[in-house]
This record gives C-alpha cells, sequence and structure tokens, in this order.
C-alpha cells in the first residue's frame, strides 16, 4: 500500500511540474507586443500619483 501512495505521489508531482512548465513558458505563443515589459509610470513630486501600498496602509 505504501509502494502505491509513493508512486501515486511522485505521479502527480510530475504532472504538477509539467502543468507549471507548461504555464511559464506560454510566453513563447504570446504576441510580440506582451512579451515587452509594462510600462512604468513616472511618480510626481506633489504626491498625485500614490503607490497601492501607501493608499493602502496611508
Amino acid at each position: 500500500m505504501a509502494s502505491w501512495r509513493a508512486a501515486l505521489l511522485l505521479a502527480l508531482l510530475v504532472v504538477i511540474f509539467g502543468l507549471t512548465l507548461f504555464v511559464v513558458s506560454a510566453r513563447i505563443w504570446l504576441p510580440t507586443d506582451m512579451l515587452e515589459p509594462g510600462p512604468i509610470s513616472e511618480v510626481s513630486q506633489d504626491g498625485d500619483k500614490l503607490s497601492p501600498w501607501v493608499m493602502l496602509n496611508g
């Protein structure tokens, strides 16, 4: 019984690893413009744009 449990756990881990590898490598099929990093907005000195962290913990 323990060997079946170990084999099932190993198979489950391999499936989870394979699924994770597939999801992470899905960027290959994304359009070219989505592969670029996201835009970074400038923060003004007068505090017009606050980060979400400051807004939540303000």
